[in-house]
């Protein structure tokens, strides 16, 4: 008799726990969901079930259009613009007790609570989206339009909410498209562009001036493979252009040692943010030349377009 009283007993505690888990996380999550204000595209609808009709009536949905106040059939104007759901909901009972005398009014309020959050990709500020309560951050990236944006770098998310930063990798950790939003939440978005370890430069003769990706390690004779020469005959030099917050470090490649000898040691490892300049010239006071206008640029984008435009490089 003591084992079966025992075994129920242990059961009984594997069984309860969770369930006191759940009501715990219910009645959290009722808390914190009443404790929230109304924003412009929520909307209300109530059923009365204890009235004198002796049926259901029902208060038909209703959105609510200003942050002030909400107009209700049959119940008239309610001032919203300080109180939460759960103010609400006793001020809507006192009008409906009151309306429909009734001493304690049986109300079922189905709230459809929305959630109004800001995003921008770099520094490009793409609006703000109306999205419904607990929406994930992936439910917002579907109503983004990335179509006409390049580069869009899912390593870099970044949700500020109130004066807080929360960075999210979505490249690394999928399952962070599943983090649920909140209301003002303002989401920043980053670009490949923003991090110049992923990018160098190419200017003067080469056929297609610019910048490029760089997704792996990469050397200068993977560029030159990867790339055609608008001078080929007369282009001699190629020096690649190196910056730090101290300096520019120019160094000189030969081309012809590294492609015609096999002199390995001419075969520099590209690195992110490098300007390579395919030259014709051979004039090593230019270098100095090139370097003090690169030094102009904070921006290596506008140095390659006006570089280009210009033709600062030849």
């Amino acid at each position: 008799m003591y084992k079966i009283s025992h075994y129920i007993q242990s059961h009984m505690k594997i069984i309860t726990t969770p369930i006191i888990f759940l009501l715990f996380f219910c009645l959290t999550h009722t808390n914190n969901f009443d404790s929230l204000h109304f924003i412009v595209g929520d909307s209300v609808q109530i059923n009365i079930l204890n009235n004198y009709l002796e049926e259901e009536l029902t208060i038909p949905k209703t959105r609510i259009n200003r942050v002030d106040r909400i107009i209700l059939p049959h119940l008239g104007e309610f001032d919203i613009s300080d109180k939460n759901i759960l103010q609400f909901k006793s001020l809507l009972k006192r009008r409906v007790s009151k309306r429909l005398y009734l001493i304690d009014p049986k109300l079922l309020i189905d709230i459809d609570k929305k959630i109004l959050v800001s995003a921008s990709i770099k520094n490009r500020f793409l609006g703000e989206y109306n999205l419904n309560y607990r929406s994930s951050l992936g439910e917002l990236l579907k109503a983004i339009s990335l179509i006409n944006v390049t580069d869009v770098d899912f390593k870099s998310v970044s949700i500020i909410r109130n004066k807080n930063t929360i960075n999210l990798n979505l490249y690394l950790e999928p399952n962070n498209s599943k983090f649920t939003l909140k209301h003002n939440d303002f989401i920043k978005i980053g670009t490949k562009l923003e991090n110049s370890n992923n990018y160098y430069y190419l200017v003067g003769n080469f056929s297609k001036v610019g910048r490029y990706y760089m997704d792996t390690n990469i050397t200068i004779m993977d560029v030159l493979a990867s790339q055609t020469l608008t001078q080929p005959r007369y282009t001699r030099k190629f020096y690649i252009f190196r910056k730090s917050k101290a300096s520019t470090m120019v160094i000189d490649v030969d081309a012809r040692q590294l492609m015609k000898m096999g002199d390995l040691t001419q075969n520099i490892s590209i690195q992110g943010g490098d300007v390579i300049l395919a030259s014709v010239e051979r004039k090593m006071h230019l270098l100095q030349k090139y370097k003090d206008i690169l030094n102009q640029y904070t921006d290596l984008d506008d140095f390659v377009q006006n570089a280009q435009r210009i033709r600062l490089f030849k």
